[in-house]
């Protein structure tokens, strides 16, 4: 195990229960032995790549603009991404495998220290979050999210809906969250900068990686921040997963029925 391996200084495992609060108390998130250096830049060396080619093929596609290409917007978005999603998802899951320990430790895959308090209580603070972000962004700058969600309401009303939702609402959420906050945020934590540097440093990759406006890129910087705190309390990535899953569904849904103004 992880924790047999793990630097005199590392926190053990938590015991789940009531006695662990979401707002108050010790964290839950945990550290564990340090990664090995093959998985460390190996991982790093393949995902600046990935990251390369995605922002470009992502830029070239926003650039489609016009009615009579739009066919060809959707079908490259639809190969593109489900590849890029698996790439994430088999560099995170190869990096805790070539760390020679439990995958499902490295990746903070265990069960919420709050138990089902934790999805609760995170899905109500989250959203809480983000209305209040959404109608600031609203009130201060009407629209700003348009050139961002474009792209996605494209998809989302073309004849591959269906296709569409399950990239958006389930191999994002999952190839994120596994490299962003599973990978990366574990990785970042063991160095000096410690669990806020992981915080900044996962949030900020997570922004970059979306091509977004720059208030599109603020907005989810912030909301890889939000994840991260919810990580850092539960210790459990099964609680950012599952929010962002239904963040990015009610997002889906909302475009798909044209209620753009609410996104």
């Amino acid at each position: 195990m992880l924790i047999e391996s793990a630097p005199p200084d590392a926190v053990p495992a938590p015991p789940q229960g009531p006695e662990f609060k979401l707002l108050s108390g010790p964290p839950a998130y945990r550290r564990i032995a340090p990664w090995r250096p093959i998985s460390i830049v190996g991982t790093a060396v393949v995902l600046l790549v990935v990251a390369v080619i995605w922002a470009n093929i992502y830029s070239s596609m926003h650039e489609l603009k016009k009615p009579e290409i739009d066919d060809t917007f959707v079908a490259l978005t639809l190969i593109f991404t489900p590849i890029q999603q698996l790439i994430m998802i088999g560099l995170a899951v190869w990096a805790a495998y070539a760390h020679g320990g439990d995958v499902v430790d490295a990746l903070a895959l265990r069960a919420p220290a709050q138990g089902w308090r934790a999805y609760v209580g995170c899905i109500g603070l989250y959203l809480l979050a983000v209305i209040v972000m959404g109608a600031a962004l609203h009130y201060l700058q009407p629209g700003s999210n348009d050139a961002d969600t474009d792209p996605f309401k494209k998809l989302l009303t073309s004849p591959y809906a269906w296709a569409a939702m399950l990239l958006v609402g389930v191999g994002a959420p999952l190839s994120e969250e596994l490299l962003f906050r599973g990978y990366l945020f574990r990785w970042i934590a063991q160095t000096p900068l410690g669990v806020v540097g992981a915080a900044v440093g996962s949030s900020a990759f997570f922004s970059l990686m979306h091509s977004y406006s720059v208030i599109g890129m603020t907005q989810v910087f912030v909301i890889g921040m939000i994840f991260s705190w919810i990580l850092v309390r539960t210790g459990s990535l099964r609680v950012t997963m599952l929010i962002h899953a239904i963040y990015n569904s009610v997002l889906a849904v909302l475009l798909m029925i044209g209620a753009d103004s609410w996104v």
